[in-house]
């Protein structure tokens, strides 16, 4: 018996990366893993790749900045299932360097990065309310959300956001037996953060060694790193845990 046996989990953003990571961990501790990504066909080999490793996983693909499509998405997984034990709000964006952006742009990642997290909480609830004290919301934050990030202050700012959404979550639905926390990854490398070492101009050998030195453990953060925490958050064993963040980056930040 694995810690979330028979535990329905959502993870939002769950095609690759940390989020990828996580619902393959979800699944290996026996939930049912509903992987949501805006990339329907990523979303959909990632769920085949669980369940051809014996796990149990379906797709959904959805755009978490419509409110439109996160409500239909939680309809489906009420049809569907009936229940949810744990929503892990994962998805993000980057958002655009410096402060010379447009309305367009500035809207797209509050949108993604703020708005998301809203509303799949509350769109959640009802369905989380039926496994109660069983459940868990996580969200994903970031260490640029704890400190100053000069290279992109509309990403940092969105992730603050996060932070303090979380612990007004947590205080609110405590009463009720629903636990809400946070993973704030440090430098971990996937294809998201790639896309800032095509920025540097460095190759990603160069951006990883440079990044390693600044970390107290030695070495640049892992998927499977945050999907640790992930598990943790989500199972009885977080049980006493709530309006809480957990820092994940190699002590850079101590």
């Amino acid at each position: 018996m694995g810690e979330l046996e028979d535990r329905v989990v959502l993870v939002t953003g769950a095609a690759d990366g940390m989020g990828l990571a996580s619902a393959k961990s979800f699944a290996a501790e026996g939930a049912v893993v509903l992987i949501a990504d805006i990339d329907g066909i990523a979303a959909d080999r990632a769920a085949k790749e669980i369940q051809s490793s014996g796990g149990n996983a379906c797709a959904y693909a959805v755009d978490v900045s419509s409110v439109a499509e996160l409500e239909a998405l939680f309809k489906s997984v009420d049809e569907t299932y009936g229940r949810l034990n744990v929503l892990f709000s994962h998805a993000g964006i980057q958002a655009p360097l410096g402060l010379d952006l447009t309305e367009d742009d500035f809207d797209h990642v509050v949108n993604v990065n703020l708005k998301s997290h809203f509303f799949c909480t509350q769109f959640a609830l009802p369905l989380m309310r039926k496994c109660a004290p069983e459940t868990s919301i996580i969200y994903t934050s970031s260490t640029a959300g704890m400190r100053g990030m000069p290279t992109s202050p509309l990403y940092s700012m969105t992730k603050a956001g996060i932070l303090l959404f979380m612990r007004s979550v947590a205080v609110r639905l405590a009463p009720e037996g629903i636990r809400a926390n946070a993973i704030a990854p440090g430098a971990v490398q996937t294809a998201f953060s790639q896309k800032y070492v095509e920025a540097s101009g460095m190759t990603t050998e160069e951006v990883v060694a440079r990044t390693a030195q600044r970390i107290p453990l030695g070495r640049i953060g892992q998927p499977t790193d945050i999907a640790s925490v992930a598990v943790f958050l989500a199972s009885d064993l977080s049980s006493f845990i709530t309006g809480q963040t957990i820092v994940v980056d190699g002590g850079h930040l101590a």
